[in-house]
């Protein structure tokens, strides 16, 4: 399952959601691809991926999100690009290239780099947790 926008106003907020088992060879976002607003709440994002070379495993964020006691987990890139994998292999988990708040979530088992903060994004985490960053470049 893939939640998406196409650049509206967003969908306010997603509450008590197991977003999971998402998969896209597109640009980025196995499970959720943003470019509106929205918050997640009490939410878990699991199990997703995205194609060699892309960004956002779990989220791709490029506008604005709130995640709050969501968890994060189990979310990757297939196949890195570079033998390191941080160059253009970018969050695992998460993709920002917006404004991001996240409190008392728990990001955990990324297969590359867990919170992948852009250029242009805005990162403000509060009381969360991050555990095992796996990565192979196998």
């Amino acid at each position: 399952m893939q939640v998406g926008d196409a650049g509206g106003p967003g969908f306010g907020s997603i509450n008590d959601l197991t977003i999971r088992d998402g998969f896209i060879n597109g640009f980025g976002g196995g499970a959720v691809v943003y470019a509106g607003s929205t918050g997640f709440s009490d939410c878990v994002i699991r199990d997703n991926w995205v194609a060699q070379c892309r960004r956002g495993g779990g989220v791709a964020n490029f506008a604005s999100i709130r995640m709050d006691s969501t968890t994060v987990t189990h979310n990757g890139i297939r196949q890195p690009c570079s033998p390191a994998g941080f160059i253009e292999d970018q969050g695992a988990g998460v993709y920002n290239d917006g404004d991001l708040h996240i409190a008392n979530c728990d990001f955990e088992h990324a297969f590359a780099s867990m919170i992948w903060n852009a250029e242009n994004g805005t990162l403000q985490i509060i009381g969360s947790s991050f555990r095992d960053v796996l990565y192979s470049s196998a």
